[in-house]
């Protein structure tokens, strides 16, 4: 059980670190664009919904609270985490369940994002940031498949989807 979490904590830093590499702000929405989606789909195509939602909301609450983005940290905070544990859903799948995965939890995120932003900022801001969105997912899905196929061939099974 305890090397399970130091591997969900492991990754949750990972994912922050690769993160806070690449912050692209989107202006008008008070918002960024990173590579936050490439380490939680990696983290849930490995370690399974648990491990997704562990990862994704950590690392999308902390990533919120490092870079000065407060108002952004709940929604971030379940928003990355519904994403992490949609995606961990179909990781024992074969390559288009989890295709599928990856899209459905993408539809998450982009829908969470346009609708906290909606709430907080009004339509046209929510409707701004999509593109944004739909790109950090998109290169976020095309990094993590071959990322996790990779490293699900050299990670000793023991710590795969526990």
């Amino acid at each position: 059980m305890t090397k399970k979490y130091v591997t969900y904590a492991m990754m949750t830093a990972l994912t922050l670190a690769i993160s806070m590499w690449v912050i692209i702000p989107i202006p008008g929405s008070n918002g960024f664009v990173s590579l936050i989606d490439a380490g939680i789909f990696t983290s849930a195509l490995l370690f399974g919904p648990a491990g997704g939602f562990f990862v994704g909301a950590l690392s999308g609450g902390l990533i919120d609270v490092i870079s000065g983005y407060f108002q952004w940290t709940l929604f971030s905070f379940i928003i990355h985490g519904a994403q992490g544990w949609m995606a961990g859903k179909f990781s024992n799948q074969p390559i288009w369940g989890r295709i599928t995965g990856l899209i459905f939890a993408s539809v998450i995120m982009v829908l969470g994002y346009f609708l906290a932003s909606w709430f907080m900022y009004g339509l046209p801001v929510a409707l701004a940031a999509i593109p944004g969105d739909l790109i950090q997912t998109l290169v976020g899905a095309v990094i993590a498949l071959p990322l996790s196929q990779i490293l699900r061939s050299i990670l000793p099974p023991r710590i795969l989807n526990s």
